[in-house]
């Protein structure tokens, strides 16, 4: 079965998918994109990733007329159409195509350019994540409105290449010394009992995950913190974890070279991981 994507209205095989040359998302990746997880093919937390989806449209001027009941139709009639028991839809809406390339967009603005496409997604098992993985750390060299969930990934595409020369499964970024999040996903650390996160301000992207790991770290009656810390504190941290929607939370085991909880998941993300997957499974079977 080939693979059926949307744009702008329709289904259709992806090789019959084109957009032109001057939309403004590939001239200027003037654009912006959500990731939401379908378990069982149902939409896992959609009012939050469409809330997040109707920030970065306002954040970057473009009026849309998508209510959520259009969002989760989009999903779902492409989780309907690809294979897969659960999957993850990506969305990306860029401001449209002009005759002329100019920096500037005009008031009146054509009608915005609308693609998603779906990929298989599995919900790993508590053993596959204790695996944990390995990172390095980089100076954190992207523009300041990184809460935007912008289609202009360059940045993040070059710090991630760095870890993965240097053999390493992702690349923590930091900002004046204090850690800010990695190159695709959120960090946490627990700390002296605490769990620790960047806030959710202009200088990281506020996960869904992220979101709904702090929800089930305080079910657990885990203490939470929205706090910067240093890239110091992170290396002396008890426990790193990364968040994000298609790789759940997952135990940094090494930050560096440096090992972290002996080079072994700890067992404040052991709880929570279990926790994560036992929610996921019962969403599952819960009945629409």
């Amino acid at each position: 079965m080939s693979q059926i994507v949307y744009l702008n209205g329709d289904y259709l095989p992806k090789a019959q998918a084109t957009v032109s040359v001057f939309d403004r998302g590939f001239l200027f990746g003037d654009g912006i994109y959500e990731v939401a997880p379908l378990y069982a093919g149902k939409l896992f937390h959609p009012e939050y990733h469409y809330a997040r989806l109707q920030r970065s449209l306002a954040e970057i001027d473009v009026t849309l007329d998508f209510s959520f009941d259009d969002y989760q139709q989009l999903c779902h009639g492409l989780y309907e159409k690809n294979d897969g028991e659960h999957q993850s839809i990506y969305l990306q809406i860029t401001r449209g195509t002009y005759e002329t390339r100019t920096h500037y967009f005009p008031e009146q603005h054509p009608n915005a350019t609308i693609f998603a496409f779906s990929q298989p997604l599995t919900i790993p098992h508590l053993a596959h994540l204790q695996k944990g993985i390995q990172v390095t750390t980089h100076q954190d060299e992207r523009w300041q409105r990184c809460n935007i969930k912008s289609i202009s990934l360059l940045a993040n595409v070059l710090a991630r290449q760095i870890s993965q020369k240097a053999g390493k499964d992702e690349v923590i970024l930091y900002r004046d010394n204090i850690v800010t999040e990695a190159a695709h996903s959120n960090v946490f650390i627990i700390k002296d009992g605490c769990l620790m996160t960047h806030p959710a301000d202009q200088f990281i992207l506020g996960g869904i995950t992220r979101q709904v790991t702090l929800e089930l770290a305080k079910q657990l009656n885990i203490p939470c913190k929205e706090e910067a810390f240093s890239l110091d504190v992170l290396l002396s941290a008890d426990e790193v974890w990364l968040s994000s929607t298609t790789k759940m939370v997952r135990p940094v085991l090494s930050v560096d070279e440096h090992p972290i909880n002996g080079g072994k998941p700890g067992p404040v993300w052991a709880a929570v991981a279990a926790h994560f997957i036992k929610t996921i499974t019962t969403f599952c079977e819960t009945p629409s």
